[in-house]
């Protein structure tokens, strides 16, 4: 008997999973800070002690994107990479488990045409599988190297009856 499930249900897991995608993209978040009021001129609003009023003020923020990764998505769903990655061995769970890690993989592809593409390619090799290939193209001064082969017709000699 194995340690209890992490998560009871695909279900349960594919909502977690979605939070953690919803939350990595770019998105408008309502922001409230305090300013210093100032008038129209731009001066300071000072009381009577010679302290500036302060005003709340609300204004919209758009957030950085911030990269799908495998691990990432482990930490918001508050178990290990490894673990995660166990239930992509469960029948009931390696639908879910393989959809989220193709978007994760999707996510570096895409990354490969931006930008550095150092740290996807890092990602790709070590979480994917994916490799160097290198091609060999043998020739002399850009054309084929020919090889010549000679074929000598001999006969078989026939010993002498002398």
């Amino acid at each position: 008997m194995g340690r209890p499930l992490k998560f009871k249900t695909v279900e349960e897991l594919e909502e977690k999973i979605n939070a953690y995608f919803n939350a990595c993209d770019s998105h408008v978040e309502e922001v409230t800070e305090w300013v210093n009021a100032r008038d129209k001129e731009g001066t300071l609003r000072k009381d009577e002690y010679g302290l500036s009023y302060l005003i709340e003020v609300t204004h919209n923020v758009r957030t950085e994107a911030i990269p799908y990764t495998i691990t990432g998505l482990a930490l918001a769903l508050d178990t290990s990479r490894l673990l995660l990655l166990e239930y992509e061995d469960r029948d009931d769970f390696a639908y879910t488990i393989k959809r989220a890690k193709d978007r994760c993989h999707h996510y570096a592809e895409n990354k490969l045409m931006t930008g550095n593409p150092a740290g996807p390619i890092f990602n790709l090799k070590n979480n994917y599988g994916w490799k160097d290939k290198t091609e060999t193209d043998v020739t002399s001064g850009d054309k084929p190297i020919v090889t010549l082969v000679e074929f000598i017709d001999v006969k078989p000699q026939t010993p002498s009856t002398d």
